[in-house]
């Protein structure tokens, strides 16, 4: 699960908005809305929702759903990625929920 929020660099006072993984915490709810409407369920957060209005983001439904077909294909290398750019399997262990628990 993606959430927005906000994080501080240990080097910097700034504060600078980023989209995030977040760990899943038991007992706290991972169903959440979109900030906007996409599709023919307002701000519900589903892929079915995402393509049933497909045509008002400019895509045919064949062009979106092969765009979402490229997105999952990368997001299952996901736990390489985050290796290779220094996150520790203790932490990786902790996003794993994130990424529907290897749904891909």
């Amino acid at each position: 699960m993606w959430r927005f929020q906000k994080r501080t660099k240990p080097e910097s006072s700034l504060k600078e908005n980023s989209i995030v993984p977040s760990f899943v915490q038991h007992g706290v709810s991972t169903e959440f809305k979109l900030a906007m409407s996409v599709g023919e369920r307002g701000r519900e957060a589903t892929l079915e929702n995402a393509l049933s209005l497909c045509g008002q983001f400019g895509f045919t439904r064949r062009n979106a759903q092969s765009t979402v077909n490229e997105m999952l294909s990368m997001l299952k290398t996901w736990r390489n990625h985050f290796a290779e750019s220094g996150v520790s399997e203790k932490e990786i262990s902790l996003l794993e929920p994130s990424f529907g628990q290897g749904k891909l």
